[in-house]
């Protein structure tokens, strides 16, 4: 026989009312002081093991309602995620957020979305800058009029977005493993959230591939034009950056390299 249960939860997926059970109300930060407890009570978690408390993340932290806070003090405090107060519960904001188990998988997310939009923004300005040189080098070459350089504007706003994504990057690679202790929002909000992060991410992915297949086109161009790929490097970095554009200089043309000649000696006929 199959029975089945009916739950009237809210945006926390905290359990209120089911079947045959009264109503449930809960403070703030899950006290409930009605006789007894569900399976599942505050935010869906298990509220029987505890009496006006909960283990989260499988046992790993407890949590009293009646005092507010953790018993046991947060990994990544003071310096981390966790803050400045260790047995701090949703960092104080337990009406906006779900602290499951001290870690916040879809706020990793986040930050990894915007450690790929970095790394797009900083390797579109680089590749960029390699084209325009290798463009520039093979032209002065093959003895045709070099190309002019951009102008003031665009290699000014090539710079920023350069500076701005290897900013992003810096920041956001350590920010991934930091964000673990952030708390989890309500349900909802994460389930919204994760799906506006997971379609960021494929596109931003898609035109980090993107990006990847034609920085190897500008350098096998430069490598089968002789051009030195080390040089070419060095001088893509200073023209991204907006080395050359503060000094009033243009981006490099690179000569190429001397063309090597393989000579055999084959032994004289007797």
């Amino acid at each position: 026989m199959r029975a089945s249960y009916l739950l009237a939860i809210d945006q926390q997926a905290s359990v209120h009312t089911s079947n045959n059970v009264l109503l449930r109300p809960y403070t703030p930060y899950g006290y409930q002081g009605g006789k007894g407890c569900p399976l599942l009570a505050f935010a869906g978690e298990a509220g029987a093991l505890l009496p006006q408390g909960y283990l989260l993340g499988n046992g790993k932290r407890a949590y009293q309602t009646g005092t507010m806070r953790f018993h046991s003090p947060d990994v990544f405090s003071p310096f981390g995620r966790g803050g400045l107060n260790a047995y701090a519960y949703c960092t104080g904001d337990p009406v906006n957020k779900v602290d499951r188990d001290g870690h916040s998988p879809t706020r990793v997310v986040g930050q990894a979305t915007g450690l790929v939009w970095g790394t797009v923004g900083m390797l579109s300005s680089l590749n960029k800058a390699s084209k325009a040189i290798v463009k520039r080098s093979i032209a002065k070459a093959n003895g045709t009029p070099i190309p002019k350089e951009f102008n003031n504007s665009s290699r000014t706003n090539n710079a920023m977005i350069f500076v701005g994504g290897l900013a992003g990057t810096v920041v956001k690679a350590p920010s991934a493993v930091f964000s673990f202790s952030a708390p989890f929002e309500s349900v909802g909000a994460e389930l919204m959230t994760g799906a506006g992060i997971a379609a960021s991410s494929l596109a931003g992915v898609g035109k980090l591939r993107q990006l990847f297949n034609d920085v190897r086109s500008t350098y096998q161009e430069a490598r089968s034009n002789r051009l030195p790929l080390g040089k070419l490097v060095l001088e893509s970095i200073k023209e991204a950056t907006g080395w050359n554009r503060l000094r009033g200089q243009e981006s490099a043309v690179l000569e190429p390299l001397p063309e090597q000649v393989l000579l055999v000696r084959f032994p004289a006929m007797k």
